[in-house]
């Protein structure tokens, strides 16, 4: 928890992110969105994948936003499970990937050896 705390303080204090976007399965408007909330002056976005099948799903959509908006940060949450998941959500484009899910239904000990096995 105080990995996670210490993330979450340092976002609050150096960061502006503001904008939580939630994509329900590839909703056609999240460019122009995201572009939106860039123009408006946001350092980033975390990104809501709610309800989405698997993270290979997730990954695809990904690499369609990163393709229009190539430096702008996004923060992925939802259904990362394992330290493949999150090493595909950053290789696909995330600069950020939230962990939750794996500390919820695993716990603190699988959430700590996902953490140690990224590479």
């Amino acid at each position: 928890m105080i990995f996670v705390g210490c993330i979450i303080s340092f976002l609050v204090c150096f960061c502006r992110f503001r904008a939580k976007v939630s994509n329900y399965h590839h909703y056609k408007n999240s460019i122009n969105i995201l572009l939106l909330i860039r123009d408006h002056g946001f350092d980033g976005v975390v990104i809501a994948f709610e309800n989405w099948p698997d993270i290979k799903a997730i990954s695809e959509y990904l690499r369609t936003l990163r393709t229009a908006l190539t430096s702008f940060p996004f923060i992925i949450v939802g259904g990362v499970q394992s330290t493949q998941d999150a090493k595909q959500l950053i290789a696909a484009g995330a600069s950020l990937v939230q962990i939750y899910t794996s500390l919820v239904q695993q716990g603190p000990l699988q959430t700590r050896k996902l953490i140690s096995n990224f590479d």
